[in-house]
Formats: C-alpha cells, sequence, structure tokens
C-alpha cells in the first residue's frame, strides 16, 4: 500500500456574524458661495473572534436580506473593543465602487489587516466645491389625516426647517450618518446631522439640518362645511413671520386627501405628488405672508 500525498489548493467560502461596516460622512459647509465640501469615511467593526491577516476587502451596499438564527446567551462569546484598536486610514479614497446584482460593491485598493476586537476607519469619499441649495420648508399640519368634523381648535407645528440639498454627480453614496459644520471666523460650528440613504449618482441629496430660529408658521382651519355625506369644503389658512433682516423664500408644504380640488388660492402652487402641495412663497425682512387656499374634498 503506497500512501500518496498531493498539495491542493482550498478556497473556501463561508459567512460570518459579528463583523459590520457603516459609511459616515463629514461635511463643510460655505454659506456665502453656497458649496459643500464633503469627507466619507467607512468604519469595519470586526467582533467574529478571528483576525484576518493581509485581507481583500469588499463591502455591498444595499439591503441584503439574510436570516439570523439566534444562539442561547449562554454559547455566545463576547468581544472587547479596545479604544486603542481604532485606527483612520489618511490620503486619498482607498476604494473602488462597482455593481454587483442589484447593490454596490466597494473594493478596498490593496491588502489590509483586520484584528478582531478592532475598529479600522479607511477613507473613501473626498468631494470639494459641490453646490448647494438651502432651503427652508413649513409643514404645519401636525396629523396625516383628514379632521372631518374634529377641525377646531387643531394643533400645529409652528417650526420651519431648514434644508441643504445637493446633486451626488460623481459617485454611489452608501447610506450612512452625515454631520455638517460651517467654518466661521477660524472656527467650525456644528450645524446639525442626518442620515443619507443609499445614493446613486445621479439622484439629488436632501439633508434636514433643524429648525430655523427667526422665522416661524401658524395654521389654522378658517372654515370646514360638509356639502353632502362624503364631500367637505375647507379654508385654510398659512402664516409665516420672518423675523430675519433679509427676505427669504419658504416651501410651505400642504397635505390634501381623497379626491380633491383647490377653488380658490392667493398663491400658486406646485403639485408634488397625489397628496402633497408646495407653496413658494416669498417674505420680505421683518415682516409676514399668509398663504390661504380654499379645497373641495371627496371621500
Amino acid at each position: 500500500f503506497n500512501e500518496k500525498k498531493d498539495i491542493y489548493k482550498i478556497l473556501l467560502k463561508y459567512t460570518t456574524s459579528n463583523i459590520n461596516w457603516k459609511a459616515d460622512y463629514v461635511g463643510n459647509f460655505d454659506e456665502e458661495n453656497s458649496i459643500l465640501n464633503l469627507v466619507g469615511f467607512i468604519t469595519v467593526d470586526n467582533k467574529c473572534g478571528i483576525d484576518y491577516e493581509n485581507a481583500s476587502i469588499e463591502l455591498i451596499a444595499g439591503e441584503v436580506k439574510k436570516f439570523i438564527e439566534y444562539e442561547r446567551l449562554s454559547n455566545r462569546k463576547t468581544f472587547g473593543v479596545t479604544a486603542g484598536s481604532f485606527k483612520v486610514a489618511e490620503g486619498p479614497p482607498s476604494f473602488e465602487e462597482s455593481p454587483v446584482f442589484e447593490y454596490h460593491r466597494y473594493t478596498l485598493k490593496g491588502k489590509a489587516d483586520i484584528k478582531d476586537g478592532e475598529i479600522k476607519q479607511i477613507n473613501f469619499y473626498n468631494k470639494n466645491d459641490i453646490k448647494v441649495e438651502k432651503k427652508y420648508v413649513y409643514d404645519g399640519a401636525i396629523t396625516r389625516y383628514y379632521h372631518y368634523e374634529n377641525w377646531r381648535n387643531l394643533g400645529y407645528n409652528d417650526k420651519v426647517e431648514i434644508y441643504i440639498e445637493f446633486k451626488n454627480d460623481e459617485e454611489v453614496l452608501p447610506a450612512g450618518k452625515i454631520r455638517i459644520f460651517k467654518n466661521e471666523k477660524n472656527q467650525s460650528i456644528f450645524i446639525g446631522e442626518n442620515r443619507i440613504p443609499h445614493t446613486p449618482i445621479g439622484e439629488k441629496v436632501k439633508l434636514s439640518l433643524g429648525n430655523v430660529f427667526d422665522i416661524k408658521g401658524e395654521r389654522k382651519i378658517a372654515a370646514h362645511e360638509r356639502i353632502s355625506q362624503q364631500v367637505y369644503k375647507d379654508t385654510y389658512e398659512i402664516k409665516i413671520k420672518n423675523f430675519k433682516k433679509k427676505d427669504v423664500v419658504v416651501e410651505v408644504i400642504e397635505h390634501l386627501y381623497g379626491t380633491w380640488e383647490i377653488t380658490e388660492k392667493t398663491h400658486d402652487y406646485i403639485k408634488e405628488d397625489a397628496y402633497t402641495i408646495k407653496f413658494p412663497v416669498k417674505i420680505k425682512g421683518n415682516g409676514e405672508e399668509t398663504v390661504k387656499y380654499t379645497v373641495i374634498t371627496r371621500f
């Protein structure tokens, strides 16, 4: 009996848990020139119990369905993360993006070590001078349903939100948290944060950064009439007060229901979708403006 020994190369593919990644963004907003400088980082968090040395790394951006079988707590192994294991890679973007199936794949240029318990942060996106549009938006209705006979003394939201909006021209952006800073008098001031969804090339990114301090809104139902069992007539009044010295434009958002028809209006509106309209309203400095419209709703 002769025993023959050979050496084979084996490619082993498997899935594991407790190794994850996320995207984070930091933007510096130049309000005077309406431009944004944006940096993106990928953070890889390895808690799977294995060191990966000289590894090729591919990250999938998208909603990949995966079933998780939960083990008993007594059989779980926990892994700690030390503060000293947090690393930031400097320099130009380190990832190349390409589509795969219905998702997007980010491939790390070169190799990397990702040790158990390590959090590694890698720069993948740098873009300067992104053209940004700043918008004020007032959505005064608190409820998202028709009021029927409960129309007297309805509450309203008085806060006007500040948005910035820009077009994603160059690379697919994976979903993640974005923090925006504004440079002012030799210091960087944090002005808001939000999350962006997975954003393909050519799509707009619209971010709400918070509420405006010196623009306020009021909303009320000035008249309500039941024309028949399923037909109602309402008149709405939305007042915007501008405490700034300069003129502003506020987008007033209104939500409609059923089959609707606007019969009277003080301002022109834009139909956003089947149940949403927008009034672009200019308000002078230290002034106020009232939008009034009448709508017939059929259910």
